[in-house]
């Protein structure tokens, strides 16, 4: 819960200065034992992603151009996102409602509102950061004050969940970044203390007294995470073993962390080394190992849902593969260009180097098309193959280079090596006798790369008549001799 700005720096709002994000490739999705499919499918071509945000019923993308893309259970319209609505700077997720800051100042909110979490404040302006909490949204101002409403405007510590979250204490000012937990509510001033409000028996509201030096807070449905200056954490909350499932269990040597992210009964955090940790109810399997997908790496924004992860990953260049291979003299090779991408993004391949002899075709159907006379070239080929056609008669190697490219970045030149081989060759030799009676009949045979088979025919005239079986002497290129005794002289 709470503030989602991506891998904007922590820096606060009254020095006037805000990070450019650093823009995601690819968004992951993921999960434990009772997250539903809806809320892990991410959408098709959901790219240049800075921030996302994660609720219970849906979660939220902030793209580069300021569109704000949902996705998960139609609860509530949890997933519709306003028309019109751009320019978008911020994005925070409650349960089943959201809340978008605009470059304006503006906040807009929308899904849920069963207690009126989408009602913003008439006149609300001068925004610098949004929070969401379980059915409360909080407002930061730029003047450092904080402003609420949903459930909890109210403090009756009633069984209706009227804690006074959405209510901020009268004399909170010099805030510099807000959360939002299930009934309570979190502020991290400008000095580094933090402050905390509404429900309390689980001891969300207890923030340790030696907590001075903070810069970024998360909040869960009844924990909180604090980063320190240090790039370290500390917790507190969920002091009971109703609510308590260790996500304030702090894994040992977690540090260099960059950002934080909580909600439901876990943490989530990003360390500078661009990994992701989490711990807390369902982030393990029955084997107590994190449900972290294993290849998820070069991470640059977080978000914690109820039960789902969401994580933005820089692209990762994609590789060309060397390649060796047999062709044979006068005949057209039909090459396969190939390339590896950590994300699996599609590939498309340039040729940026010929072959000094011999000549390459684009592949029109399955055979020759334009010729390719000068680099760099793009494949045209919507599977990345090229024809290579040697020198008339010629035997020996030659080679070119090309790159793959997955729309972001190019990777380095890779060589294609072809071998042209030409026919078996072989021969007979004299033959020689090996008693007054037998003869033994001889040959050579080169195989030149090709699988190959050998016999000995032999009769009175040029039709022979007679014939040995055959015998398979493999593909090498070195010469072999061979020999048949022939009985009965």
């Amino acid at each position: 819960m709470g503030l989602a700005l991506g891998m904007f720096l922590v820096v606060p709002w009254f020095q006037g200065v805000l990070a450019a994000p650093i823009v995601g490739k690819k968004v992951w999705a993921y999960g434990g034992h009772y997250t539903y499919s809806l809320l892990t499918n991410v959408p098709a071509g959901l790219t240049n992603v800075v921030a996302v945000a994660a609720g219970s019923c849906h979660n939220l993308a902030l793209r580069s151009n300021g569109a704000v893309v949902a996705w998960g259970e139609e609860y509530s319209e949890s997933t519709n996102v306003p028309p019109g609505l751009g320019n978008v700077i911020a994005i925070t997720a409650g349960d089943c409602h959201s809340c978008a800051l605009t470059g304006e100042g503006r906040v807009v909110c929308w899904g849920d509102n069963s207690y009126g979490q989408t009602n913003v404040p008439t006149g609300l302006s001068n925004v610098v950061a949004v929070a969401a909490g379980g059915q409360h949204s909080l407002a930061l101002r730029k003047d450092g004050t904080v402003v609420g409403w949903g459930l909890g405007v109210t403090n009756c510590s009633c069984s209706n969940g009227e804690y006074g979250q959405a209510n901020p204490p009268a004399n909170l000012t010099g805030v510099a970044a807000i959360a939002g937990g299930a009934y309570f509510s979190v502020a991290m001033k400008s000095n580094g203390t933090v402050v905390a409000w509404g429900y309390y028996r689980s001891g969300e509201t207890e923030v340790p007294p030696n907590l001075t030096n903070a810069i970024a807070i998360a909040a869960g449905d009844h924990h909180t995470l604090a980063l320190t200056t240090q790039r370290t954490l500390v917790t507190w909350g969920a002091a009971d073993s109703f609510y308590n499932r260790g996500q304030t269990n702090i894994p040992a040597g977690m540090s260099n962390i960059v950002a934080i992210s909580a909600r439901g009964a876990h943490s989530l955090v990003l360390r500078s080394d661009g990994r992701v940790f989490s711990w807390g109810l369902d982030q393990q399997d029955y084997l107590g190992v994190q449900y972290t997908p294993k290849n998820l790496s070069n991470v640059v924004a977080i978000a914690a849902g109820s039960d789902q992860n969401l994580a933005v990953a820089l692209n990762t260049g994609p590789d060309a593969l060397p390649q060796q291979l047999n062709s044979h003299d006068n005949s057209d090779s039909l090459i396969q260009l190939r390339g590896t991408d950590p994300e699996n993004d599609s590939l498309n391949f340039s040729l940026t180097g010929l072959p000094a002899q011999g000549t390459l075709y684009q592949v029109a159907g399955d055979t020759r098309g334009a010729m390719i006379t000068s680099v760099p070239a793009l494949v045209t080929d919507p599977v990345g193959r090229v024809i290579f056609v040697p020198p008339t008669n010629a035997l020996g190697y030659f080679s070119f280079q090309f790159v793959a490219d997955d729309g972001q970045y190019r990777s380095a030149p890779a060589t294609v090596e072809v071998r042209v081989i030409g026919a078996p060759f072989a021969i007979t030799r004299r033959p020689t006798f090996t008693d007054v009676t037998t003869a033994q009949l001889n040959g050579a045979v080169t195989p030149n790369g090709h699988s190959t088979a050998v016999w000995f025919e032999w009769g009175l005239d040029s039709s022979f008549g007679s014939r040995s079986a055959a015998t398979a002497v493999g593909a090498g290129r070195a010469v072999q001799f061979l020999q048949f005794p022939f009985p009965g002289v």
